[in-house]
């Protein structure tokens, strides 16, 4: 009997992945729970759904979560009726939706599909590993409704657009899809722009300095971009216009929006996640 060693690779990693979503998992859900950002899903859901109220008055946090995360959340709350098991739900749907689309980036990539597989798993691994170098537990920040899951989907989402664009497939769908995605994921988190709208922009003219990108690709895309942040701002008078009011994201969004606080925020990163790797290996060492 010949093993395929890949797929028993594959099958092992996945077995790391699952262990360590419960070892990240943090012992006592009940302050999780409690938190005014997390409950903040389940207040709109009962305006809406179930005591019919609606938004009206309503002054919604900087980033509130439209889409995918009321998207994805609604419906399960609709069906499960309780809000533990369905955050239970969501987290499970959330960890498939980023497992196909890192496969699926990979793929575009012109990664194999066994190939494609190993880089998702060994990416969430390593998300793992560095996740020590954060105060911010993975677990509350990426997989609980009412953080910024939503900003990651989309920002996933955008680079799978994005690759098929510079890869020569570029059709008016794909450009009409890219401004799309942009705009809803900067109205539903603006903490998208830091992440992967303003990063974009700076690639694309790396790539093009490189000779890696057609200047046509490059100046769309970033006109693109840019359009999408400008109809953002203007989001904001249109909600109050139905008077439902929005905190504007003046603190996070306008600062880190910054290049040398982008910068300072990636080194801090890497810092904190060498540290993590070296106490990793001092403990395997010692063991």
């Amino acid at each position: 009997m010949v093993v395929d060693f890949r797929r028993f690779f594959i099958a092992c990693m996945m077995v790391l992945v699952v262990v360590g979503s419960i070892s990240r998992c943090p012992r006592n859900l009940e302050p999780l729970v409690r938190n005014s950002d997390i409950y903040y899903f389940q207040g709109v859901y009962e305006d809406l759904f179930v005591s019919g109220v609606g938004l009206g008055g309503w002054s919604l946090q900087a980033a509130p979560g439209f889409m995918p995360d009321m998207l994805l959340f609604f419906p399960i709350r609709g069906v499960l009726g309780d809000y533990i098991s369905s955050m239970i739900v969501f987290q499970l749907l959330v960890i498939l939706i980023f497992f196909g689309l890192l496969t699926m980036i990979s793929r575009s990539l012109g990664v194999d599909s066994v190939s494609s597989v190993e880089v998702s798993l060994m990416t969430v691994l390593g998300v793992m590993i560095m996740d020590n170098a954060w105060d911010c537990s993975i677990f509350r920040f990426i997989m609980i409704p009412g953080y910024h899951v939503g900003s990651v989907i989309l920002g996933l989402i955008l680079w799978l657009i994005g690759f098929g664009i510079l890869s020569g497939g570029g059709k008016r769908l794909h450009y009409i899809s890219f401004f799309t995605v942009s705009l809803i994921g900067a109205i539903s988190d603006p903490i998208i722009i830091p992440q992967f709208i303003l990063p974009t922009v700076i690639s694309l003219i790396v790539f093009y300095l490189l000779g890696l990108a057609r200047s046509k690709t490059v100046i769309g895309l970033s006109i693109i971009c840019l359009l999408a942040l400008a109809l953002h701002q203007l989001s904001y008078k249109l909600f109050e216009e139905y008077s439902i009011f929005m905190s504007r994201p003046q603190s996070y969004v306008s600062a880190s929006i910054t290049l040398g606080h982008m910068v300072s925020e990636l080194l801090g990163f890497l810092a904190g996640a060498g540290q993590e790797y070296c106490s990793i290996a001092t403990h395997v060492l010692a063991f």
